[in-house]
């Protein structure tokens, strides 16, 4: 039986006194998944996965990973079991693809003068091959398109070589064929070892690539639970304030959007 990789109990986060975003959120996230994160802009999915990078600091409450508080977790010990791919990544100018994943072996260096070893460079190869990036792999990244500098980073994460992947909305800016050529790599690459957490904007991506999804309104948990069993119309409606059509698709459903709400 898969226990939860994280635990969020009572916590309560805001940025100041008038921007209370989480007030005693209870979540549990199980392992083993790829869980999708969605919710209308200002619900919190953002801050979430703040929280759970520990970029910010809860209030008041208890975050878990593991059972134990993440708080406890010294950050070269977190990032060897959590890795991260924001929705903006930054790298020097003239950073090669190469260089660049195999800063996720960084969390296993030791001493003044750190070197990769055998499995460093193995797990950095099977990162880029993975990734289609080994034709580019002397290339610098400030040269790639948008869509391979996804695949950069993601290869890096998975360099990382983590039993946890956290990816904020890396898809956004990407056209449709380079966000389902990621959506699909996350997929093809994910086991039950792993557990992926994903924040998407794109309904139908969330249907057709988590097992799971967690729905977010105004800083509370509206519903979690397998993708198919409780996505509706309904829901979407309460969620979003949209109007929609869900259809069944070769055993997968697709949402239809409709119109937004009457009156909002």
């Amino acid at each position: 039986m898969n226990h939860n990789a994280f635990t969020l109990k009572r916590v309560c986060f805001e940025y100041d006194e008038s921007t209370q975003i989480f007030k005693h959120l209870d979540l549990s996230i199980q392992s083993g998944k790829i869980i999708g994160i969605l919710g209308e802009n200002g619900c919190g999915k953002s801050t979430l996965f703040k929280l759970l990078t520990k970029q910010e600091e809860i209030k008041s409450g208890t975050i878990e990973m593991n059972e134990q508080d993440i708080t406890l977790y010294k950050n070269k010990e977190y990032s060897k079991m959590v890795s991260v791919v924001h929705q903006y990544n930054q790298a020097p100018r003239d950073i090669t693809v190469k260089d660049l994943v195999s800063y996720g072996r960084t969390p296993y260096q030791k001493g003044l003068f750190p070197s990769l070893s055998q499995e460093d460079y193995n797990l950095i190869e099977t990162a880029m091959e993975d990734t289609d990036l080994i034709d580019l792999k002397d290339k610098r990244v400030s040269e790639l398109s948008g869509g391979q500098r996804q695949r950069v980073w993601l290869a890096m994460a998975l360099a990382q070589n983590t039993n946890i992947l956290l990816l904020d909305e890396m898809t956004t800016y990407l056209d449709i064929k380079h966000q389902l050529d990621i959506l699909n790599l996350i997929k093809e690459r994910h086991d039950d070892t792993k557990t992926t957490i994903v924040i998407l904007h794109d309904i139908n991506q969330a249907i057709e690539y988590c097992d799971e999804l967690i729905l977010l309104k105004k800083g509370q948990v509206v519903a979690q639970g397998k993708t198919n069993e409780i996505i509706n119309e309904s829901l979407l409606e309460e969620v979003f304030d949209i109007q929609t059509k869900i259809i069944d698709v070769e055993e997968t459903k697709m949402c239809l959007f409709r119109r937004t709400r009457e009156g909002v």
